[in-house]
């Protein structure tokens, strides 16, 4: 007998909210999908809020069928739903792939601004000491060390020569 896989995250609306009840995981993975088509549509379609709140009217805060869409709504149903977060992961890759097309262009304000804030990118690299957490070395062994490092450059100059 298989065992049933339950798709659905823990989490779910506020108390109280009686919105979070009109979704569900049917509804909620036609709203990922719909926003992977339209992204797919054109390079021009980049922003999850464009697809939310001006290609689909959802600003209304209410399609036809009475569900409530809301500023939250991705990362509310991302929590509630492990199929819709695994779509809005996809949504997120192309959203990041174009951005970084559009990094190429004269003004790259924005798509800089939402790589570094959305997608973990940074202008610099970090480099972390992995000695910072030993002692520093006394005199005696400073010394050797040094010792060992000249006795590898001889030998590296050596071996160079040959």
């Amino acid at each position: 007998m298989k065992k049933k896989v339950n798709t659905k995250r823990k989490g779910g609306g506020q108390p109280g909210n009686t919105n979070a009840c009109k979704w569900t995981e049917e509804k909620a993975l036609k709203v990922g999908s719909d926003l992977i088509s339209w992204l797919r549509k054109s390079h021009k379609n980049i922003y999850f809020e464009d697809f939310l709140y001006i290609e689909n009217d959802f600003y209304k805060n209410e399609d036809k069928k009475g569900v409530v869409y809301y500023p939250e709504l991705i990362s509310y149903l991302s929590n509630k739903y492990l199929s819709f977060l695994n779509l809005i992961k996809i949504a997120e890759k192309i959203q990041e792939c174009r951005l970084k097309k559009f990094g190429m262009v004269k003004n790259a304000t924005m798509p800089i601004f939402v790589l570094k804030n959305k997608h973990g990118y940074s202008d610099k690299v970090e480099l972390k000491n992995k000695d910072a957490d030993k002692p520093p070395l006394n005199k005696d062994e400073f010394e050797e060390s040094l010792k060992n490092i000249k006795l590898e450059i001889e030998n590296t100059l050596k071996n160079i020569g040959q």
